[in-house]
């Protein structure tokens, strides 16, 4: 028998157990003769390299073609101001209303609008900007639609796009659907639709739809004027056929409607904030926290301010100021006004109510965040609605400013309404559409003319432990290090890296992750 078993093994002096990192030595034979726990080497975890450049402590860094280490650097030559290119008409119809959103995905836009030449459908078309064409224009569910209650949301895991509308042909009842683009032909197909809610006849709203990307749901609020009702509640997509799930509605206010509402994600609490103009009862606008558990949704104590009219609003979190920019139109005055929200926990508290233009006199105003330039775009129409324009600006505590205008068209006797914005990822581009007497138009606005970046999505090794001139040896702390030379950090947070080496809890353009914080000083580095 040559079986090796227990009775043919001769005890040793090692005690029999789990070892830490485990030290031990072993005789010719392969019997293990020693063992005790060890300890991991200063050099694990970290690599050794050429600094490319100068690098400072703590700085997220790349490896280079010839093996070489480099600080994640950006240099931005900004456009001050945005230029505009020619614009391009894309539906020559009858427009009341466009809603447009960025599918990051197949890099094109979906552009779904009212249409009332055609029997008052609600219309979708795909947008391409780095060619600047688009495909033919598709029935949303070929029936009629409420022309303002149109509203977007792009699924990052489904990689489709949800839209939420009320259908007039079917009791003025607030419907969605999944929309999948095709970009080899600009084409869109689309799932069936969805009942979200049935409020009853009368005008809805515009809704307000929005995706939480680490929960990867969307949130969904509607209005009906004729009942005095609102509700939101929670959306799953599922893209194996292009069908969703609902969560049990919540009643926000079931004595008033909202005119006007918008919604966006706070990225540091994981929350939604959700933001709305309460037309009777004082005719106060309204910020609200809410929180998803599972399928639901609860929300925490509202913040209100007093304010004479909001005919539409819109919304945007600012990640440089981890803030969140509301605007509207205040039509009884003419000003184009906004207010800066906080959000901590489920709770938020509101800056001022302030104007930043006067004489503004457009049916509603968009906003959206330009991420090389680190800036809110803002877009509506002039006084006279004949003129669309649009501007860069920034919070500064708890006030929305901006610079100077530029111009999308250059008719001033037209009749321009119904803006939408959205940012193109792949051109680095913002994307303006409106209705000019009634007809689609599409316009590119440049932010930037140079932009020169060494991070990718490959690229990104690790960070600096210590500060390195060029030409020096460089230690870098790969993943499974921590590093402690950070700031301002939230325990139990994902960062990642953006391309001017800074850390946020939010992806840049592309998404890059550096590791999770285990301190306010101290990030748990990740592959």
């Amino acid at each position: 028998d040559d079986a090796v078993t227990a009775d043919k093994l001769a005890n040793t002096a090692v005690t029999a157990g789990s070892y830490t990192v485990a030290d031990i030595t072993v005789d010719a034979q392969g019997r293990i003769t020693s063992a005790a726990n060890g300890t991991i080497p200063a050099s694990a975890g970290v690599i050794t390299a050429t600094a490319s450049g100068a690098i400072a402590n703590g700085d997220p860094c790349i490896i280079k073609s010839d093996g070489s280490v480099a600080a994640v650097a950006r240099s931005v030559t900004a456009t001050s101001p945005m230029t505009a290119g020619t614009q391009l008409e894309i539906n020559d119809g009858s427009i009341t209303r466009c809603a447009i959103c960025y599918d990051k995905k197949a890099e094109r836009h979906v552009l779904v609008y009212y249409d009332n030449i055609e029997t008052f459908k609600g219309r979708i078309q795909v947008y391409d900007a780095a060619t600047n064409t688009y495909g033919s224009h598709v029935a949303l569910a070929s029936q009629g639609i409420q022309p303002y209650a149109i509203a977007l949301s792009y699924d990052e895991e489904a990689e489709r796009v949800l839209i939420v509308y009320t259908n007039t042909s079917n009791s003025s009842r607030t419907e969605c659907i999944v929309a999948q683009v095709h970009p080899g032909d600009n084409s869109v197909t689309m799932g069936s639709r969805t009942t979200l809610e049935n409020l009853g006849d009368g005008v809805t709203e515009t809704p307000a739809v929005v995706y939480h990307p680490i929960l990867k749901k969307h949130v969904v609020g509607v209005t009906q004027n004729s009942t005095d009702q609102s509700k939101v509640r929670v959306v799953k997509v599922d893209p194996t056929n292009n069908s969703v799930s609902l969560g049990t509605a919540v009643v926000i206010e079931s004595s008033y409607y909202w005119s006007g509402s918008s919604m966006s994600y706070d990225p540091v609490s994981e929350n939604i904030l959700l933001t709305y103009y309460r037309t009777s009862g004082g005719n106060t606008f309204v910020a609200k926290v809410g929180t998803i558990d599972g399928m639901s949704i609860s929300f925490g104590t509202e913040q209100t301010i007093s304010e004479s009219t909001i005919q539409r609003q819109a919304q945007v979190y600012d990640p440089v100021t981890d803030k969140h920019l509301i605007v509207w139109n205040n039509s009884s005055s003419s000003v184009l006004k906004a207010v800066v929200a906080t959000v901590s926990g489920t709770s938020v508290s509101l800056g001022s109510i302030h104007t930043w233009q006067s004489s503004y006199n457009g049916n509603n105003v968009e906003v959206v965040y330009e991420p090389v330039i680190k800036k809110i775009i803002a877009f509506s129409v002039d006084d006279n609605n004949t003129t669309p324009r649009a501007w860069q600006g920034t919070i500064s505590g708890t006030t929305f400013s901006v610079g100077s205008f530029v111009e999308t068209n250059s008719s001033t006797a037209a009749t321009v309404r119904n803006n939408g914005l959205s940012y193109d990822i792949a051109t680095g581009k913002v994307v303006a559409v409106y209705d000019e007497s009634n007809d689609l138009h599409v316009n590119l606005l440049t932010t930037v003319s140079s932009d020169t970046k060494n991070l990718t999505v490959d690229n990104y090794i690790g960070i600096a432990d210590a500060a390195y001139a060029n030409g020096a040896t460089a230690t870098i702390q790969i993943a499974g290090s921590v590093d402690d030379a950070q700031s301002g950090l939230t325990a139990g947070k994902r960062y990642y890296v953006h391309h001017d080496g800074s850390l946020h809890v939010t992806p840049d353009e592309i998404e890059v992750s550096a590791g999770i914080a285990a301190s306010a000083t101290k990030l748990i580095i990740k592959g």
